[in-house]
């Protein structure tokens, strides 16, 4: 990444505002006006445009990873290697030459910048036994190898980004040999994938190339001051670790600003404008109805696979061996009741695959979001409705078919939209999605005629949960589904 670097005055004289202003004010083009503080600014840097690619791996933080290294032209490439703090690489490493010494100075008690309270005493942030360091664990951006090489909009990760990079919950890891060269393929959820070469490391030459990868994280190790934390993994293990921050080691930057995923608030409640393992609100079926889970598990299930009681993560082969919720000693294993009617975190499919932000709605929460788009229910908990007849002009509840062109945001597939009656901007396209349900083996209800998803409130029959339910004209809540089929889920936001 090439910049150009303007002194303050410089730049001040550029815009016309003189030696004397006291700020610069930025007029964007969408008529935000934003004023910056001549006193806090050293220098004022130009970037050209970005041209590095990442991917989403629908990792629960929303963080984007890097195709490829810094210093590399493709994902095989390993890239240039840099000793940690350090922006620029080099053909050698080691203490002599490394960039935060005191001056003069060859071991690793003589480091000057990056310090914190770690008990090393011999340390030069220590005197007579004091800590007089910086207590910096995490690099800045000035000495961010990935923001300097590749600009603001890319950073190091942290160590807690590649623990969850490398978790069996989030992704699939695999050594495997790609274009000639050995690295570790992750794989998210959506089947979207980053390589990661096995770049070995440096000192004075290259060390365990084509067998181990070395991946620097932005922070100090949480036990010494003189060590930074990486990413390290071989052919048949992996792990986050630490050691002295002097060797060189490779970096694959991530996006500074995560994946922010869109919601719609109504009813008090911020909806997520797509389902749980989706990539479009709309368009196909494909794309737009996400994954499929039972009912207080986690991970989807693929479409070959079985959803029935026998496979069902929280009984013994029925519906009668329960062994979480249940709330009836008659359906409990062993007569095991538990009495927990809502789930936990750790089984909520939200949570778990989009992070803690993200929850499965409640039977109330769909109860809110009906009445404030339609109104009071009837005694039945149903509302009836009709199919979409011209442009959405007024609240309600509207079903979409496939082919209509009415409202052009969601065509392609059927489903229901509901429509905010303080506010009929404010809508959401929930497609019909249909189900996965064991009948001699494995079968699929289609989409387009129905539109199911969980909530995560036990139903008052504890082999069900209260699930949302509508077909072409009727919407209902008091309904519950079989626990062990495959629904899909929407996600709402927590406070």
């Amino acid at each position: 990444m090439k910049t150009r670097l303007l002194s303050l005055f410089a730049t001040l004289l550029l815009l016309g505002a003189g030696a004397m202003a006291q700020s610069v004010v930025l007029n964007y083009k969408n008529g935000d006006i934003i004023g910056v503080d001549v006193s806090l600014l050293e220098n004022v840097t130009f970037e050209e445009a970005d041209n590095h690619e990442f991917v989403d791996l629908e990792l629960p933080s929303g963080t984007l990873w890097a195709m490829m290294n810094v210093g590399a032209n493709t994902p095989e490439d390993y890239g240039d290697y840099f000793a940690w703090g350090e922006t620029e690489t080099k053909a050698s490493f080691y203490y002599e030459n490394y960039k935060w010494m005191n001056e003069g100075k060859s071991s690793w008690d003589q480091i000057n910048k990056y310090t914190f309270e770690d008990n090393q005493t011999g340390g030069c942030w220590y005197s007579d036994g004091s800590f007089v360091g910086d207590g910096i664990m995490e690099l800045t951006r000035s000495d961010d190898a990935a923001t300097r090489n590749w600009g603001s909009k890319w950073q190091m990760p942290t160590p807690e980004q590649f623990e969850e990079l490398i978790n069996p919950s989030y992704t699939t890891t695999e050594f495997k040999t790609r274009n000639g060269v050995n690295g570790l393929m992750v794989t998210g959820k959506n089947g979207l994938s980053i390589f990661l070469p096995a770049a070995g490391s440096r000192l004075t030459g290259s060390s365990s190339v084509g067998t181990e990868g070395t991946y620097w994280s932005r922070s100090l190790s949480p036990k010494y001051s003189d060590y930074a934390s990486f990413l390290w993994f071989n052919s048949s293990s992996k792990t986050i670790d630490d050691k002295t921050r002097v060797v060189g080691r490779t970096i694959r930057p991530v996006c500074a600003e995560k994946h922010e995923r869109e919601y719609v608030e109504i009813g008090g409640l911020k909806w997520a404008t797509m389902n749980v393992g989706a990539t479009t609100v709309a368009g196909s079926y494909e794309t737009c109805c996400g994954s499929y889970f039972a009912w207080g598990e986690t991970e989807a299930k693929t479409k070959t696979s079985y959803y029935g009681w026998s496979k069902y993560k929280y009984c013994n082969g029925t519906d009668h061996t329960l062994t979480k919720y249940c709330t009836d000693s008659e359906y409990g294993y062993n007569g095991f009741t538990d009495n927990k009617t809502v789930l936990d975190p750790e089984d909520d499919a939200a949570t778990a695959n989009w992070g803690y932000e993200w929850c499965m709605p409640t039977r109330e929460d769909f109860l809110a979001l009906y009445k404030a788009c339609a109104g009071e229910w009837d005694s039945n908990y149903e509302y009836h409705f009709s199919s979409l007849s011209g442009r959405v002009t007024s609240r309600g509840i509207y079903w979409l078919s496939e082919t209509q062109t009415y409202e052009p945001d969601y065509t392609g597939v059927a489903g229901l939209l509901f429509v905010c009656k303080d506010d009929i901007k404010k809508r959401l396209f929930f497609p019909s999605t249909g189900d996965y349900y064991y009948y001699n083996g494995t079968s699929f209800s289609k989409p387009g005629t129905s539109v199911i998803y969980w909530t995560s409130t036990l139903h008052r029959n504890c082999t069900r949960a209260y699930y949302l339910n509508s077909d072409t004209s009727v919407f209902n809540t008091s309904l519950g589904g079989t626990r062990s089929y495959g629904h899909t889920v929407r996600a709402v936001r927590k406070e």
